[in-house]
């Protein structure tokens, strides 16, 4: 198989028949030295300030600014120094590590503070929260662990990455974006075919920034007994009265039954967290494989638990530190 590199993107080198991993490598190799000869490598640059709304990346050994235009960081909190004066005190409390996994011994009582603030946030009781070291994980560790051999994910096609890796252990079937005809079909025809039914969207779509039929799908799912995950990612903090995501917007903040999310987007720090009923949570905090063979994370949720409470203090977020007002003032 012939690769044209003038028109090739990195997905094109994911699976090359015929070649083994290490012919592979070799002409993605071969790709990437192509791309940085005539000047086109626009991934994995060097950024040498911190997460804002300008920054400072190295191209070419200068370091030049530039708008950016690819930070989750939403409302400025990576730069808040109240978050910052967080990171520094968990740093000087806790150390830099955990040193286990949240199972044995790495379970902190910054994480059980956390827990409750999040479920504070969305409204929910202290013990239907799970916390993970990113929000990947939140996701596909979730998944694994609650979706087997027996049972069917139903997905949007839109959803991300880390959704379709935690349904790698179960029935998989995806429907059209927002296509709520063939998301009926498919629960329709599937109704008494498997153990367990979960649809999982999107609250806000990361690559078309548009919102899914929520309240839509969710009647469709209650019609055929089925259950709900949404991902709200990008929705939380910036819709809803309050911040809450596009659940509030929609009035099914205590409906539906598993609320995925990160802290390193609205929140501008690291970690993932999964909301469901305090037996699903339960269920994940002892069967999830990365809440038993992985390290948990350090002081971040020290400052997680501070954005927290400055959210919820001012749903807005700090005029002073919001994305799109440095943008504006930058311009």
């Amino acid at each position: 198989m012939s690769i044209n590199f003038t028109t090739a993107t990195i997905k094109d080198f994911e699976n090359i028949p015929d070649n083994n991993m290490a012919q592979r490598a070799e002409i993605f190799y071969e790709y990437l030295d192509f791309v940085k000869s005539n000047g086109h490598m626009n991934y994995r640059l060097k950024n040498t300030s911190g997460t804002n709304a300008v920054l400072n990346v190295n191209i070419a050994d200068q370091n030049r600014e530039f708008v950016s235009f690819v930070s989750s960081d939403y409302l400025g909190f990576t730069q808040h120094p109240k978050v910052k004066q967080a990171a520094i005190e968990g740093i000087e409390k806790y150390g830099t590590g955990t040193g286990a996994t949240p199972l044995i011994g790495g379970y902190f009582d910054y994480h059980s503070a956390l827990e409750k603030k999040i479920t504070s946030f969305f409204n929910r009781n202290e013990d239907e929260a799970v916390v993970f070291t990113t929000g990947y994980t939140a996701n596909s560790a979730t998944l694994q662990c609650l979706m087997l051999k027996e049972d069917l994910a139903i997905l949007d096609m839109a959803v991300h990455a880390s959704v379709h890796e935690g349904c790698a252990f179960t029935n998989k079937k995806t429907f059209p974006h927002n296509n709520l005809e063939s998301l009926e079909h498919i629960l329709k025809v599937s109704e008494n075919l498997y153990r367990t039914k979960l649809v999982i969207v999107d609250g806000v779509y990361s690559q078309d920034g548009d919102t899914s039929r929520i309240n839509e799908i969710y009647d469709l799912v209650k019609k055929y007994n089925a259950f709900l995950m949404v991902d709200d990612v990008h929705g939380v903090g910036i819709l809803g009265e309050t911040g809450r995501g596009t659940l509030e917007e929609a009035g099914l903040l205590d409906k539906v039954d598993i609320i995925t999310g990160t802290f390193s987007k609205t929140f501008g720090n690291l970690g993932g967290y999964v909301i469901a009923n305090n037996k699903l949570a339960s269920f994940i905090k002892f069967q999830s494989r990365q809440q038993i063979f992985s390290a948990t994370a350090p002081h971040h949720p020290q400052e997680s638990l501070k954005l927290l409470i400055l959210l919820m203090k001012n749903p807005s977020g700090d005029k002073n530190f919001g994305t799109i007002s440095i943008i504006s003032k930058k311009a």
